[in-house]
């Protein structure tokens, strides 16, 4: 293997190994059993409506994005707008603890 593909790997192992062990780190804590037990009885309905809607603003912002770049001379396609907001959902996802969220029935 050339010194670069080295490198490389083990940048991507330690990332990988950093990730694992801060999420082994957060949710050591937590009763599987509990947690299971309560997403089998919540309603798919309250999580496919806001996920939509997080969806379109999204693609709504992308659009605007478009909107203001495109007459710059700049032809980029809607999908490379999105991306710099797809962070932005995976942090605001429904899976918070419930103590960070007091006045949401869980």
């Amino acid at each position: 293997m050339k010194k670069e593909n080295i490198k490389t790997a083990l940048k991507v192992i330690f990332s990988l190994g950093l990730g694992i062990l801060i999420f082994w780190y957060v949710y050591k804590d937590w009763d599987v059993d509990t947690l299971m037990d309560n997403l089998r009885g919540v309603r798919i309905i309250w999580i496919i409506i806001p996920l939509f809607i997080a969806l379109l603003s999204h693609f709504l912002r992308a659009v605007r994005w478009k909107m203001l770049i495109d007459p710059l001379g700049k032809e980029v396609n809607l999908w490379t707008y999105t991306e710099p907001s797809w962070p932005d959902i995976a942090s605001t996802t429904p899976c918070q603890e419930p103590e960070r969220s007091p006045g949401v029935a869980w």
